[in-house]
């Protein structure tokens, strides 16, 4: 009888051991489900962080390319304003001339 007592008890703290330890996992499952929740949450953000650089950079290398066109755009009125300047003078200088 003792000896069936002695399993009894055996048993008895295998199974507390077994109940311990599956509190310990199932709260140690918990805090990693929250954590990859977390993390889900951080790429995400990150993902939307690298799309938003993204266009950033899209919209800077427009902005550059525009302001390339106007800079040229300038300097070629700027050449034109100048050649009709020089016509003009030449023109002068041949009125003058023939006078």
């Amino acid at each position: 009888m003792s000896d069936l007592k002695t399993k009894f008890e055996g048993l008895e703290n295998r199974i507390q051991k077994l109940i311990s330890l599956h509190e310990e996992l199932t709260t140690e499952n918990k805090k990693l489900i929250q954590l990859s929740r977390k993390l889900e949450l951080e790429l995400n953000d990150e993902k939307q962080r690298f799309i938003r650089l993204e266009e950033g950079m899209k919209n800077l290398k427009e902005t550059k390319k525009t302001l390339a066109n106007k800079s040229i755009s300038g300097i070629k009125q700027k050449i034109n304003e100048m050649i009709s300047e020089i016509d003009r003078s030449a023109s002068l200088i041949n009125t003058q001339n023939k006078k």
